[in-house]
């Protein structure tokens, strides 16, 4: 009879778990498209999240706080890589709510300042480096480019002081919100939603105590953290390096068919048997304007393309055919002489000689660049110049860092979540029912 009653109190226990996930992730998904359709300039989408923690423990909030970003990010995919942030205010509402400061008001502004840390602070981080070191698209942006705007702040300080105070006004609403539902909120509907794994009759204050006592459970708890997190940690280092190699690999094999692309338009554009009449008369050349302007066009057409341009290889440097002026940089004008980059000292027989050379690596006068140069010959095949392309390797490696800070994002929520569950079990299923053994 005590063992049938036992487990219809625990059946009871997982449906009122259940339901208050199911209402922590709408009252979390419900707060985001408000204040979205309102046109807030606020979040409220840990409203659900923090009160789960603090009614049924970590593991609700942790589950709520990560999926509810998992479901918003099917209409906003950057949502996605800020779970990590939910997860986090989840743990600290219910440690919170553990030590009961939800109802002490003087604990109020701490627990405040606590999520809006996570949110604000450690959210302006994840921003800057997810948009490449840059302004974020989020509800803080107009009031970081109103900062900026200003002159008062760089980028990053407006981004930063913007996340912190939008970050401070919701998470007081969030806090306010879950203190007055813990005040008011009957102590048996409490005890129904708060997640417990005892397979047994739990022990009481004094063999708990007693218990505390134990080395040899601080022993076996710290082992399966160990393990647990050496474990996930090991394979979440192999598999994310893996990645962040692949994806570079990748985006430079896709840049280079970009090179390839342009430069193979570019050469059917010169004319091979016209290029002294371009070095010497210019401007004045026919058609030299419109291939000038051709490669601006070239260069425009990607971020990743830095410079387009064509030079002459002689004994003594390069000489300019086409070199066009960019935003940050003026183009030369025909038949002025550039010097070589140290980085195409080994291929200069190659090119002298008017033959092809491999993709060149430099990190020199005009930042790091992948060069590509592609021999420009007239009928008779003999090579006159060379169209070259400069690929911006620093673009290469902002999109690896974003990269980075998504997949680290995503897994430190799924990592905290796989944790505490693993804990949790071991804690109910192994810890406990030895130790209480033990004590009996």
């Amino acid at each position: 009879m005590e063992l049938t009653r036992d487990k219809a109190v625990r059946r009871q226990n997982r449906i009122g778990i259940l339901v208050l996930c199911i209402l922590g992730l709408a009252v979390n998904i419900a707060g985001a498209q408000a204040a979205k359709a309102l046109n807030l300039p606020l979040y409220l989408d840990n409203i659900g999240s923090a009160l789960s923690a603090a009614l049924g423990g970590f593991i609700p909030g942790i589950i709520v706080g990560f999926f509810t970003n998992l479901i918003n990010g099917i209409s906003d995919m950057e949502s996605i890589y800020y779970s990590s942030l939910n997860v986090l205010i989840a743990v600290s509402s219910a440690y919170f709510a553990y030590k009961g400061d939800y109802g002490k008001l003087w604990k109020l502004p701490l627990i405040v300042l606590t999520f809006a840390l996570i949110g604000g602070a450690l959210g302006s981080l994840l921003t800057w480096t997810i948009y490449g070191f840059s302004f974020g698209q989020g509800v803080s942006a107009p009031l970081a480019h109103r900062f900026f705007d200003s002159g008062a702040m760089t980028e990053f300080w407006a981004q930063f002081t913007a996340d912190m105070l939008i970050d401070l006004a919701d998470k007081t609403i969030t806090v306010a919100a879950v203190a007055l539902v813990l005040r008011y909120l009957p102590e048996k509907i409490r005890r129904k939603v708060e997640l417990t794994g005892w397979k047994q009759a739990p022990l009481s204050l004094k063999q708990r105590m007693k218990d505390s006592g134990f080395a040899h459970r601080r022993s076996l708890r710290l082992k399966i953290i160990f393990l647990v997190t050496a474990a996930t940690l090991l394979t979440a280092a192999v598999v994310t390096g893996i990645s962040v190699y692949h994806y570079r690999e990748a985006a430079i094999d896709s840049q280079e068919i970009l090179a390839d692309d342009v430069l193979e338009v570019v050469i059917e554009r010169i004319d091979g048997d016209r290029v002294d009449e371009y070095i010497e008369k210019g401007e004045e050349a026919e058609g030299y304007s419109e291939i000038k302007s051709f490669l601006k066009s070239m260069m425009d057409s990607s971020e990743y393309l830095e410079f387009c341009y064509v030079y002459r290889i002689l004994e003594d440097g390069c000489q300019v055919v086409f070199d066009p002026d960019t935003d940050e940089v003026p183009g030369k004008k025909a038949g002025e002489m550039v010097d070589f980059d140290m980085a195409f000292e080994e291929y200069l027989p190659d090119l002298k000689a008017g033959r092809e050379i491999p993709p060149i690596n430099s990190n020199e006068t005009y930042g790091w660049l992948l060069t590509f140069y592609r021999p420009v010959r007239d009928s008779n095949g003999v090579t006159q110049c060379y169209a070259a392309v400069d690929i911006n390797l620093e673009h290469i490696a902002t999109d690896g860092y974003r990269f980075l800070a998504r997949v680290v994002s995503v897994f430190l929520g799924f990592f905290i979540m796989i944790m505490t569950v693993a804990l949790w079990l071991a804690e109910y299923n192994v810890i406990l029912p030895i130790n209480g053994m033990a004590v009996t």
